[in-house]
């Protein structure tokens, strides 16, 4: 049973805005078994499913704060997805300081997508899907850049017309993903508090963003793939596949360090 199990200890590494507001995923890096995990929960007689926004902040589930954590595989896993766990007891320890959040993503990060996957995604002319027909082995995790990554913002048709944050990058293979939709929700939460509270414009925005890249330190992309899509609704991507989303955006010095990650949350409130 879970509670005869060994407590982890973990450091959330990201909180990802899904298409449902209702839920958010939230993904760790176990300290103790030096992998990365997907934090599920399980009700009776249902599927896993993500936590809730309410359940994220009551836990304190948020990246960098340290937690200890005991947790379980579902009877099922299959690639690239193979890191989902369900958690049985979550509980906050502390929150990490600007330096110990380097030093980890350096010992976590990976320079090129292919370490990262185990394949690199070709399934489209803009390399971010890899193809159902030959999944990944794996759907998280770190990207160390040394390459400057270019944000853009575009009017998505797909998501009623509303803002679009995206990234193209280049790995340390020269391989380059363009247009990867960022769903990191403490850089969405940032952005339309700028938008909103400050009224600044996106290029102001982008501007502002483009030059932290080129003053920081060190620049990791945390880096997901999407569950299955069994069509694309674009006749240009008709292939089923797993798309690549920039699921954290962290440059050193950190822009969030003095923001607080709720303070602004439409999505959330």
């Amino acid at each position: 049973m879970f509670w005869k199990k060994k407590k982890s200890r973990i450091v959330i590494t990201g909180n990802t805005r899904m298409e449902n507001v209702n839920h958010i995923c939230a993904s760790a890096y176990d300290l103790d078994r030096h992998e990365y995990i997907r934090l599920l929960k399980k009700e009776e007689d249902k599927l896993p499913q993500h936590f809730t926004p309410d359940e994220i902040r009551k836990f304190q589930a948020i990246p960098f704060n340290r937690m200890e954590c005991i947790y379980s595989k579902p009877s099922s896993l299959e690639p690239p997805h193979i890191e989902d766990r369900i958690v049985h007891f979550l509980q906050y320890e502390k929150t990490c300081d600007e330096a110990s959040r380097k030093r980890g993503l350096q010992f976590i990060s990976h320079s090129t997508l292919q370490e990262i996957f185990g394949a690199v995604p070709d399934g489209n002319q803009d390399h971010r899907l890899f193809l159902a027909d030959t999944p990944p082995l794996r759907s998280l995790g770190t990207l160390a850049l040394s390459a400057l990554p270019k944000l853009h913002c575009v009017m998505s048709k797909y998501h009623d017309e509303k803002r679009v944050y995206k990234l193209t990058l280049k790995d340390g293979d020269a391989f380059e993903s363009k247009w990867v939709p960022i769903v990191d929700l403490r850089f969405l939460n940032y952005v339309e508090w700028k938008q909103g509270e400050k009224r600044e414009t996106t290029d102001t925005i982008i501007h502002e963003f483009h030059d932290r890249f080129q003053k920081a330190d060190f620049i990791f992309i945390r880096l997901g793939l999407t569950r299955i899509f069994p069509t694309y609704p674009r006749s240009d991507y008709p292939a089923r596949g797993f798309w690549l989303q920039a699921t954290g955006i962290y440059p050193f010095p950190d822009y969030l360090d003095t923001f607080d990650f709720w303070s602004y949350s439409p999505h959330y409130s």
